[in-house]
């Protein structure tokens, strides 16, 4: 219940940021004053929020459990250690989709403010919403992972901020300094942003769903390597 109530805290404190930025302090990021009329300034900066909000949510996933000695009675449960992964991120999927109610709310306010006008372009807009929600989820398993290898929340509420950072837009940054071309399109395609970029845009690009797809199942397959190695060691 301690977990659950600081869980939605941060989820409050996040909505009222994302409340602030986007429609009422004058920024860049702000909505109404670009004048697009789109939601891509909330699409380019909502990742970076998404780092630090999931690890400060996730981060006692698995850390209360081990440090409370209560793990142990997850591991007397018929339960094997995939399911009890699972169960976790499916628990910390929840909260986040609490915390992106937000994009549903923002989406149809732009819809209704420039309707009369037919500029809106709905396709574009959906699209970014799915990279939005994809990020989450490998940011979650990223979290997950680390509650089970840190087991200190602390350092996987820091670990965790500076891992998904450089995930999304790091591998980048490194590919930038690579003189080589390969190596540059090789390094970048590592990082979010690169898969992201289209999807933001509204293009839809099968190898862009697969690689979400294969970082959630790498991570999640490592908290599960982690939760076993865990179990033996009891």
């Amino acid at each position: 219940m301690h977990r659950t109530k600081i869980g939605y805290l941060i989820i409050g404190v996040y909505l009222i940021v994302n409340s602030l930025l986007f429609w009422i302090i004058e920024n860049p990021y702000n909505i109404l004053s670009t004048g697009i009329g789109d939601l891509r300034p909330f699409f380019e900066l909502s990742p970076w929020l998404l780092a630090l909000l999931i690890p400060a949510i996730g981060m006692k996933s698995f850390t209360d459990e081990i440090q409370n000695k209560t793990i142990e009675v997850l591991f007397s449960k018929p339960l094997s250690s995939s399911h009890l992964v699972l169960g976790k991120f499916f628990g910390l999927l929840l909260l986040i989709c609490v915390s992106l109610i937000p994009l549903l709310i923002y989406f149809f306010t732009i819809q209704l403010l420039i309707v009369s006008n037919g500029s809106f372009e709905l396709i574009s807009h959906l699209s970014g919403l799915m990279g939005i929600f994809l990020i989450a989820l490998v940011f979650s398993a990223i979290t997950l992972c680390l509650s089970l290898l840190l087991k200190n929340s602390v350092l996987v509420l820091i670990i965790g901020l500076i891992i998904c950072c450089f995930h999304y837009y790091g591998w980048f940054y490194l590919a930038e300094l690579s003189s080589s071309t390969q190596w540059f399109n090789a390094l970048k395609s590592f990082g979010i942003i690169d898969h992201y970029k289209g999807l933001s845009k509204g293009i839809l690009n099968v190898s862009d769903i697969v690689y979400y797809l294969l970082n959630i199942l790498l991570f999640l397959y490592l908290s599960t390597l982690f939760l076993e190695r865990l179990k033996f060691q009891k």
